[in-house]
């Protein structure tokens, strides 16, 4: 039996499934978060969890912020900065170094729109 979903990470499936589209405001951060999303959550209980991977972004996160639970704390934290700046539904963002980078993840289908 597999333990309970983290409260977040519920949340974060809860808002995905009543808007797919929001993907897009953990920008960069989308990949890890789906990385670890994937190890907990079916692709039948969110469909956005195919197999749309950027490894870059998800070795990234890892070596900026070590653990699956400050990435789920750093991705809330880039979703919440992008909302107050009405960017949940863009497809760019920056990097910590400036970079940018496009939120276009193949799995989210229509969600891309």
């Amino acid at each position: 039996m597999q333990p309970p979903l983290d409260p977040r990470l519920r949340s974060i499936v809860q808002l995905l499934q009543r808007d797919p589209r929001t993907y897009s405001g953990y920008g960069w951060l989308w990949w890890p978060l789906k990385a670890i999303l994937k190890a907990q959550v079916s692709k039948q209980e969110l469909y956005l969890l195919g197999d749309e991977n950027r490894p870059e972004l998800v070795s990234l996160a890892q070596t900026l912020y070590g653990s699956a639970d400050e990435i789920i704390n750093q991705a809330i934290d880039h979703y919440q900065q992008r909302a107050m700046f009405a960017q949940l539904y863009a497809h760019d963002d920056h990097l910590p170094d400036g970079r940018a980078v496009q939120i276009t993840d193949d799995d989210a289908g229509h969600a891309n729109l």
